[in-house]
């Protein structure tokens, strides 16, 4: 049965939710230092996309858009878990090593001082960028001259050796990003589009090609840790292009996802999801106060599936114990933390 606009614009992203819920599991296995853990590096880019594909479709859907509102709500919304998630992580991580003021405000609050900060950090600065992406003419034409600009740049800062002052910065331009916030903002505008010609694809080939895609990133990282060409695993051919398949795949999933049937995961997975922010905000500290007590050692099991198993096995457990502390923090009023 065909989907009306207005009831897409007023359903639940449930492919959404699926993705958040994966793309956590994966940034705790990548901090948890996962064997293989370059098979999620997708997690980031897709969180990014999502996060202006949902903006984006919630201001077609309000259809006013006040640049005002806009900046005096959504930047806040991330400050203040930045903030105090930052504070939090100051209180264990602080190392009184130098007196200079720009050196700690270097090292603790510009995205080096906890795992997760330097995402905040990107994802609020392209927020308030954001009234200006938006004004661009989004289509398949500009959107595929934005990629091929963000690869150029790529290839220049992650694959080639360049001055060390331009190696200083590889880490901070926000351009290596960009391409994320017009592929959200493309993917909400033509929404309907995208699911009517991404369903003419079989859900197993979706499913097979979901789960295989990511090995691609695997291959080039272990390449390129043999050849010792490139530095920064996010910034490389394969993750950009691995992401956005794997964004528009999990997109692709909400025609199996709004059945019947599928209720009763739609709950768990909308629920799992919702505490996305928490878990992602958590996981460094309770790797770091947890990692005595881990199953892997990676010199003690030569076997490929043994080592896996435990890599998953210790991300699920610091999940779950993310999962709980973020669920009783919300319980404690302060959902704001967490949500």
């Amino acid at each position: 049965m065909a989907i009306s606009k207005e009831q897409i614009f007023k359903a639940r992203y449930h492919w959404a939710d699926l993705a958040k819920l994966v793309g956590i599991f994966g940034v705790v296995y990548i901090h948890n230092s996962g064997y293989l853990n370059s098979y999620f590096r997708f997690a980031v880019p897709v969180f990014i996309t999502i996060s202006f594909f949902l903006i984006e479709r919630s201001i077609l859907m309000k259809k006013t858009f006040k640049v005002k509102d806009f900046l005096r709500k959504r930047p806040s919304r991330l400050a203040v878990p930045y903030l105090l998630w930052s504070c939090v992580y100051l209180f264990f991580n602080y190392q009184s090593t130098s007196k200079s003021t720009l050196k700690f405000f270097s090292v603790h609050w510009i995205g080096f001082g906890w795992s997760g900060q330097y995402y905040l950090v990107v994802l609020a600065s392209l927020t308030l960028l954001y009234p200006l992406f938006r004004m661009a003419r989004v289509n398949l034409i500009s959107l595929t001259i934005i990629l091929a600009i963000t690869l150029v740049f790529y290839i220049f800062f992650s694959y080639l050796s360049i001055s060390k002052l331009v190696s200083k910065l590889h880490g901070l331009p926000l351009m290596y990003w960009i391409f994320y916030v017009y592929l959200g903002i493309y993917a909400a505008r033509n929404y309907e589009k995208l699911q009517h010609n991404l369903q003419r694809v079989s859900f197993f080939y979706r499913y097979i090609l979901l789960l295989a895609l990511p090995l691609v990133m695997v291959i080039e990282n272990a390449f390129l840790q043999g050849s010792g060409s490139a530095r920064e695993s996010y910034f490389r051919i394969s993750t950009i292009l691995v992401s956005t398949l794997v964004f528009l795949l999990f997109l692709s999933l909400e025609d199996c996802l709004i059945r019947k049937e599928a209720n009763k995961f739609n709950i768990v997975v909308n629920w799992l999801g919702s505490y996305t922010l928490g878990i992602y905000c958590l996981n460094p500290l309770v790797i770091s106060m947890t990692q005595h007590f881990q199953f892997i050692s990676s010199n003690n099991h030569p076997s490929f599936f043994i080592e896996l198993m435990l890599s998953i096995s210790n991300c699920s457990i610091i999940y779950l114990i993310c999962l709980f502390i973020s669920i009783l923090i919300g319980q404690l009023k302060g959902t704001i933390l967490v949500k």
